[in-house]
């Protein structure tokens, strides 16, 4: 190996490891965090159904809502949306973990960005492309870390703005909730790719 390339390795690897050491260890959080959000997303999009409904009702029976009938629907919809409230206030804790993680792997991808920047050239191109059988490429390894942090990126801002839509219905009704918060589903399966295939790497410094 060319010597200059045998400097900026070392420490290419270092913060490589210090992104997928993170990934890993957060990675059974990010599981059940996934599943405590698959439960709260599921009963606030019962609650909007039945906003929605308890609007509906009260459109459709206009003509003759009496002022019993007005109030019931007053104080239904009151407490349907204090509901609604708690459960966008307990997602959006569930996916604060995203917008954390990311500012954390974003701020090494940054420091990666910088040495590949002023050391890249001196970099031998076999010694980032070929791996081992234990060990995945430091170029593969790069491609994750990018992976993950426009995973991360997209999925916590984009959730967020469903969170603030969520009275809007041109941007998010009962029906398309499921499917617009569900849409990227590829973050958990690059975390897992992660700790299967780099747990002999991670070792080599234990």
């Amino acid at each position: 190996m060319d010597p200059s390339t045998e400097k900026v390795i070392p420490v290419l690897k270092h913060l490589i490891r210090k992104v997928l050491e993170k990934v890993v260890s957060d990675l059974p959080r990010f599981q059940a965090l996934e599943s405590n959000g698959k439960k709260e997303l599921e009963s606030l999009v019962n609650l909007l159904g039945q906003r929605y409904s308890v609007l509906k009702v009260g459109r459709e029976c206009l003509n003759w809502t009496s002022e019993g009938f007005s109030d019931l629907q007053t104080k239904l919809l009151v407490k349907i949306s204090a509901e609604v409230d708690s459960k966008v206030d307990s997602l959006r804790k569930i996916i604060l973990p995203l917008k954390d993680h990311h500012d954390n792997l974003s701020r090494v991808r940054t420091e990666i960005l910088r040495l590949l920047q002023h050391q890249g050239n001196a970099l031998d191109p076999v010694a980032i492309s070929e791996g081992t059988p234990t060990t995945p490429p430091l170029q593969v390894m790069l491609f994750w870390i990018d992976e993950l942090e426009l995973q991360l990126r997209e999925l916590y801002y984009s959730r967020l703005h469903y969170l603030e839509s969520i009275l809007e219905p041109d941007i998010v009704s009962p029906e398309s909730l499921s499917g617009l918060w569900m849409q990227s589903p590829d973050l958990l399966s690059i975390m897992q790719d992660c700790e299967e295939q780099t747990r002999f790497f991670l070792e080599e410094t234990r």
